[in-house]
């Protein structure tokens, strides 16, 4: 397309076991000389910041000292800023990356399409977040589920006997990019809105996907402006999905590894 190759990488959790798939997927990306990325997180409930990291740092042209995330908590647990090695550090033992591997993966591009649906949420929302003080993001899809906020875990180290297995996760933090941008508990509205069940559904990564065919189209050069597609006659009767994200609004939060100045990990 005019002498653009298109990368398209689905990803529908941040976990530090997805790094070698990642590696060699940006490896493929690399030898294919794509020009264009089209990251698909229609279906990602979030999961480890440190991954979200990871991947911002594979797409924009950062440095390890660059400010990746502001945190925000109460008098208990003040604002602390983290740059892009201080977060990746904290990746599951077993997956850790260096940033000069991370590095060696980016792609050249200057702008990067995310797809998003209802359900994207936390690291994944936070992702698109932290990555447009560097680049440019086009959001394609429907408004994010809205988790803008961090926990930290706590357990109780001095009665192990009774409380070995017990741990509690408040939500301490409310989360910001390196320009103190944050603050979406409704969640991010994309740049184009395009719904993903205006058509029949296909597998992913197929150019007849509304949403891709929406990204690829910009790509081309084609002037879209934000519009909802229509709807045909699908009717959804269940999507277990949406009593995930009802408990997940009260539970399930991105994860941060090192404790908050000011608070006791008992």
């Amino acid at each position: 397309m005019l002498g653009k190759s298109i990368a398209y990488l689905f990803l529908n959790s941040f976990e530090g076991r997805s790094k070698y798939d990642l590696q060699n997927a940006f490896a493929y990306f690399k030898q294919n000389n794509a020009t264009e990325l089209i990251l698909d997180l229609r279906y990602n409930p979030g999961g480890d910041i440190a991954m979200s990291a990871v991947m911002a740092a594979a797409i924009a042209q950062v440095q390890a000292s660059d400010v990746f995330i502001e945190y925000r908590g109460n008098k208990n647990a003040p604002l602390r800023r983290e740059n892009f090695a201080s977060t990746i550090a904290n990746i599951s033992a077993g997956y850790n990356f260096s940033f000069e591997e991370i590095a060696s993966m980016r792609l050249q591009i200057k702008q990067v399409f995310i797809l998003t649906g209802n359900h994207t949420a936390s690291a994944a929302e936070f992702l698109i977040k932290g990555l447009r003080p560097w680049l440019s993001v086009i959001q394609v899809g429907q408004k994010t589920l809205g988790k803008d906020m961090a926990s930290f875990q706590i357990k109780e180290n001095e009665n192990t006997h009774t409380l070995a297995n017990w741990s509690i996760e408040p939500m301490v933090f409310k989360l910001f990019n390196s320009n103190s941008e944050g603050n979406y508990p409704t969640g991010l509205n994309p740049d184009i809105t395009v719904d993903e069940f205006s058509e029949d559904l296909i597998p992913f990564g197929d150019q007849a996907d509304p949403l891709i065919k929406t990204a690829i189209g910009r790509i081309a050069g084609e002037s879209l402006k934000r519009s909802s597609l229509s709807k045909n006659n699908i009717q959804i009767l269940f999507d277990s999905r949406d009593m995930i994200d009802q408990i997940g609004r009260s539970v399930s939060v991105t994860k941060v590894q090192s404790p908050p100045k000011g608070l006791t990990n008992r």
